[in-house]
């Protein structure tokens, strides 16, 4: 089952993402997308993603987002990721320890949480650093 989304902007900055199903490459894309704008846009961009209803991220959906990926120059936010089973977590772990492999860079901030309160409260701390951090050419 292709993955269905929802998204609620808790401010400008920082965006909801609730995934149901199995994320494929082009619900991956549009997502990305919106972030990169969101970055654009306010300099970096905060995201809370609930994967509690989630199944799995397709070996074409990892591929197809490594190559978004590598093709900008940077990418400034952070990811709070609440629900995550450990199958998904080793997923996950791996395709953003192949990211910085392939292009001696982080991709982003992500850390897992149980809670929401728990996210949002580091989404809150991260806030404030990428606020004072300046942004690079």
């Amino acid at each position: 089952m292709a993955a269905a989304y929802t998204l609620n902007w808790l401010a400008r900055d920082l965006v909801r993402v609730t995934l149901h199903g199995d994320l494929e490459p082009d619900v991956s894309a549009q997502l990305m997308a919106l972030m990169y704008r969101t970055q654009d846009t306010e300099g970096y961009i905060l995201t809370l993603a609930d994967v509690s209803a989630m199944n799995t991220i397709s070996l074409a959906t990892r591929r197809s987002s490594h190559q978004h990926i590598i093709k900008r120059a940077a990418y400034r936010g952070s990811t709070a990721i609440i629900g995550a089973q450990a199958a998904l977590r080793v997923i996950i772990n791996l395709f953003l320890r192949a990211v910085r492999f392939t292009q001696h860079r982080e991709v982003d901030e992500v850390r897992f949480f149980k809670t929401e309160q728990e996210g949002l409260a580091w989404l809150a701390e991260r806030r404030q650093y990428w606020q004072r951090s300046p942004v690079l050419p």
